[in-house]
């Protein structure tokens, strides 16, 4: 006779950890290499299911008698904290722009920074302009040593600077002084070039373009830890999910800033099952 079991097993109690991975789908519906997403404070799942209910009207009070399970979804939700190119770039649903090269690294020539007539308010109104090259691409941490950076005029008055323009080396802006030149500038409503040399040196920055595709479909890994004994008990393997933006980054906050994500997982016809759980507990 089979002993009877009335004491809940507590070795089967999870006090969750985890670790989970992106891959992206090959061509032949398989994952290609895994990257680890870094920390998650937050990972859910949540299973939804619609059913069939029918009720039996053989008498007064009708009674359900048949109840069947005809639709069922499973959706994931993360919270990501380390906000590398990659995640950004599934949250703002963006694409790296591959063909942008800082301008800071292969310089360009006279482009127009501030357009005729446009200086008015420079001196006096507290603006920023961005340096831009000739395609508008933004420059980033550029060196603004005379040999590198140069403004002038649209009568080629050359500007001097930290006396009529200081500069924001870090994130390639300008802010131009009340000065005796930069007054004539705005006097005669001119407008303002700007030449920097090529910085070889200069990082290479990366442009991603957000909002320009929909959900990102990747292969899903998740590795569940126990915190009681520190080992993987559980891997979830989602062979194809839509991953979107879930809510709001705190960009300033006195947290880690968090990427929410919604995670739809979606049959892949590579695989049987559109999730699969692989159980390590003996």
């Amino acid at each position: 006779m089979s002993k009877q079991n009335t004491t809940p097993e507590t070795s089967t109690y999870v006090l969750g950890r985890g670790k989970m991975y992106f891959s992206v789908i090959g061509a032949d519906g398989k994952p290609e290499g895994y990257r680890f997403v870094g920390n998650c404070p937050e990972v859910t799942a949540t299973v939804d299911s619609e059913n069939y209910e029918h009720y039996r009207s053989t008498s007064g009070l009708k009674v359900k008698d048949l109840d069947i399970i005809i639709q069922q979804s499973i959706n994931w939700t993360a919270a990501l904290e380390n906000m590398d190119k990659d995640n950004l770039g599934i949250f703002f649903s963006a694409e790296e722009d591959t063909s942008y090269t800082n301008p800071a690294i292969t310089g360009f020539t006279d482009t127009v920074l501030v357009a005729d007539g446009k200086m008015e308010s420079a001196a006096t109104g507290g603006l920023w302009y961005q340096l831009y090259d000739g395609s508008t691409e933004p420059e980033a941490a550029v060196d603004v040593t005379s040999a590198n950076l140069t403004l002038k005029s649209t009568n080629a008055v050359e500007l001097v600077l930290n006396t009529d323009y200081i500069v924001d080396e870090e994130t390639g802006r300008v802010f131009f002084l009340d000065s005796a030149d930069v007054q004539t500038i705005i006097s005669g409503s001119e407008g303002v070039t700007a030449t920097a040399a090529a910085d070889a040196g200069a990082v290479a920055a990366t442009k991603l373009g957000a909002g320009s595709k929909g959900e990102t479909n990747v292969a899903l890994r998740f590795e569940l830890i126990n915190a009681q004994t520190d080992a993987v008990e559980l891997i979830f393997f989602v062979h194809k999910a839509g991953v979107s933006s879930n809510g709001d980054a705190g960009f300033i906050s006195d947290e880690v800033t968090q990427l929410p994500l919604a995670i739809a997982v979606e049959q892949n016809d590579a695989f049987t099952n559109p999730m699969d759980i692989l159980d390590l507990r003996d």
